[in-house]
């Protein structure tokens, strides 16, 4: 089950004052964000997204994600949800039948290229609301071979910063090789620009390259994402909010974090000129959100 915490941005909307909660895709608490896919049936994991036409400076085009029990060796090129090669007992038959694989309830989220679907730009992205009170981020994953073709795709893991970021720091790669059932756990550690961050960290798997070889490609797997860190006492500085007779006052304990402001959670933060704790900020105008960097 995926594992995230629960950040609390201060909205304030047409002078009604109210609790905003943001999901993010780091657990502060103990600094070990794991996801596994046995519930796609329902839909992606929050903060999970598929994409084609991924290049090194775009993220592409959000493309669909079929629900639907599928499997491994079904021709139609899309992301979906197949049968993972470990299931519950321990390992599939990589010769199961079809009718098999759809009773299996650990999932994967998976994908077959096709020649003009992901091949190449298919990519897997998860997005961090942000990485404040962390630093020194791994990140892992188990990539599969679900149903081996003539075709082999190198993935790329590489991160940027923001929602739609316009650069990618490449990690590592990792190649969809071996025979239907073999499992890769690549390992990476994003760089020092991870570190702390206020805005949005987006990970990615992508297939920046045409695959190799001929024939058909094959169809991939990937599951148990792991991302650990190391904390920061900063995580637990709280920012408190009351109502006032003019508007509302912001409170925080520690004067060396700064308070910001942005009209959506995702929106884009700028420092409260001259705000200290106490801050007053009146019910007027539109929505805002508030949070405390350092």
């Amino acid at each position: 089950m995926g594992k995230g915490m629960r950040l609390y941005f201060v909205s304030i909307l047409g002078g009604t004052l109210c609790g905003s909660p943001l999901t993010a895709q780091v657990l502060l608490q103990g600094g070990d964000y794991r996801q596994d896919f046995d519930s796609i049936t329902s839909g992606l994991p929050s903060g999970w997204s598929v994409w084609t036409n991924a290049t090194r400076t775009s993220l592409g085009a959000e493309a669909s994600f079929e629900t639907n029990t599928t499997s491994w060796a079904a021709t139609s090129a899309q992301f979906r949800n197949c049968a993972s090669v470990t299931n519950n007992t321990g390992l599939l038959d990589t010769n199961a039948a079809a009718a098999t694989q759809h009773t299996f309830t650990n999932r994967v989220l998976a994908v077959r290229q096709g020649t003009s679907f992901g091949d190449p730009g298919a990519a897997f992205v998860l997005r961090l609301a942000n990485t404040l009170g962390w630093s020194n981020l791994q990140f892992s994953a188990d990539m599969m071979m679900l149903d081996e073709e003539g075709r082999e795709t190198i993935w790329t893991v590489d991160y940027g910063l923001g929602l739609t970021p316009s650069s990618f720091i490449s990690l590592g790669t990792c190649t969809n090789t071996g025979t239907p059932g073999t499992i890769q756990r690549p390992t990476f550690t994003l760089g020092p620009d991870a570190n702390n961050q206020p805005q949005v960290v987006t990970l990615r798997i992508a297939a920046l390259d045409p695959a190799t070889g001929t024939g058909s490609r094959d169809t991939c797997g990937l599951d148990n994402v792991r991302l650990a860190g190391q904390s920061a006492a900063s995580a637990s500085v709280p920012l408190d909010i009351k109502r006032t007779d003019s508007g509302v006052e912001l409170t925080w304990p520690d004067p060396e974090f700064s308070l910001q402001a942005a009209s959506a959670p995702w929106g884009e933060y700028t420092n409260v000129p001259g705000a200290g704790s106490p801050h007053s900020h009146p019910l007027n105008g539109g929505q805002m959100f508030f949070r405390l960097v350092k």
